[in-house]
């Protein structure tokens, strides 16, 4: 039974080998943090329900990850994943701080400037290694850096105590021409 809330946390890039193991981006702010999970929820498409994969291994390799699913063991296994959504259910991660969230928690809100443009959504989030950066789409991708001088304000979708939802949005100083 698939949990009621996942949080993604990285996406299926590539195989890694020839014994089924694959280069995982992860969407989390330390590059392992992905691999405490036993139990990975797979999604390819919006339409599909999350499938369960247990983590057989995993390894840091650089800034990236590296892992090895029970039951995908072959690069041709690992090709049918490419760019399958890696979730893990939300009851199993720590309570974000006050003024913190998961970055996962920003894919999806829609990125305004500080003039009121509309930029598009977050769909993806990138680390550089300076620092992060969102990559924004609409009619055109932007990539805008996660920095302090950049990001005005940050309001993760949340549930009022009603139960009704609160949608979140993104302030940038950041100009439409760049």
């Amino acid at each position: 039974m698939p949990p009621s809330e996942v949080v993604v946390m990285g996406r299926v890039v590539a195989p890694y080998g020839v014994h089924g193991w694959m280069r995982v981006a992860h969407f989390t702010g330390q590059s392992g943090a992905l691999l405490d999970y036993p139990v990975w929820w797979l999604r390819l498409q919006d339409d599909e329900p999350w499938k369960p994969l247990d983590l057989d291994q995993g390894a840091v390799r650089g800034r990236g990850v590296v892992a090895k699913l029970q039951g995908v063991d072959t690069p041709e296994a690992v090709v049918a994943l490419h760019g399958a959504l890696i979730a893990v259910p939300r009851e199993q991660l720590p309570d974000s701080e006050p003024g913190q969230f998961y970055f996962s928690d920003l894919v999806g809100l829609p990125v305004f400037n500080v003039e009121g443009e509309s930029f598009g959504t977050v769909s993806g989030i990138i680390e550089t290694g300076a620092n992060e950066v969102l990559v924004v789409s609409a009619d055109r991708e932007r990539l805008i850096p996660f920095i302090e001088s950049v990001i005005k304000s940050v309001e993760p979708t949340r549930g009022d105590p009603s139960g009704r939802i609160q949608p979140g949005k993104i302030v940038v100083d950041w100009g439409s021409d760049y």
